[in-house]
């Protein structure tokens, strides 16, 4: 979360927005994706199977995570000569 919320505050200082704001603004972004992630990832696993919630929720998040952190990256190609 600390890269969607980095991202958000670069995205929106960029914008001309003041320090204060911008801050605020990326944690308002970061809180409603968390909370978009919880509702739609963590949550239906966690009422699925209770007992293996740790385990499930670990690697689904992970998944999201390199989801997340793919398209974040994916314009900027890099090759190995």
């Amino acid at each position: 979360m600390a890269g969607i919320t980095t991202g958000a505050l670069y995205a929106l200082a960029t914008l001309g927005l003041p320090l204060p704001l911008a801050v605020l603004a990326a944690a308002a972004v970061g809180g409603v994706i968390g909370a978009l992630i919880f509702m739609l990832v963590a949550y239906p696993l966690s009422r699925r199977s209770p007992e293996t919630f740790e385990t499930t929720i670990m690697i689904a998040t992970f998944g999201v995570a390199l989801t997340l952190e793919n398209t974040e990256l994916a314009p900027q190609i890099r090759t190995v000569a």
